[in-house]
């Protein structure tokens, strides 16, 4: 792997990855060029990702369709203390894993976020994504009112009041 010694260890000696990239290469020949896209794009950010430069990889990105005139094509959310893994509303916040390599090593991976800030991330983004989706991907007439739906605010905080299941 390149720039190993750029890896880093919380003090649970949980692995931080973030840094491999860092800093973001300038020179155009080292990374796609994203100026080129010609269709929309989402991109959704961890602010707490501690596996990717997800904040430092969006300003470039952004910098890049901006010089290239397609900064109209990019939507960009920021989550502040949201990590790497954006799972659908309420599921759990992954905060780390077990990945195990090539080698068969395993490794105590981060990938970063806060609890709650990580859970309304996750729910916020779900809508305006399926509002994204539906938006760039759905061509008939009848997504009107779909769209409305999914481009209102999502209710800040959800509580559930009873949970039935059957065995």
């Amino acid at each position: 792997m390149r720039n190993v010694h750029k890896t880093r260890y919380n003090e649970e000696k949980q692995v931080i990855w973030r840094d491999l990239i860092l800093p973001i290469p300038s020179d155009p020949k080292k990374k796609i060029d994203v100026g080129q896209i010609k269709c929309p794009l989402a991109l959704i950010v961890g602010g707490d990702d501690q596996n990717w430069p997800a904040p430092e990889s969006a300003v470039d990105i952004e910098k890049v369709m901006k010089d290239a005139g397609n900064s109209h094509l990019l939507t960009t959310l920021s989550y502040p203390m949201a990590g790497h893994l954006f799972e659908p509303p309420f599921a759990p916040l992954c905060r780390t894993s077990i990945f195990i390599g090539k080698d068969k090593e395993e490794a105590h991976v981060l990938w970063g976020g806060e609890t709650e800030a990580h859970a309304h991330a996750q729910q916020h983004s779900w809508w305006k994504i399926l509002s994204f989706l539906e938006q760039h991907l759905h061509s008939s007439g009848e997504s009107t009112l779909l769209v409305a739906q999914l481009s209102a605010e999502p209710p800040r905080k959800a509580t559930v009041t009873s949970v039935k299941t059957r065995l």
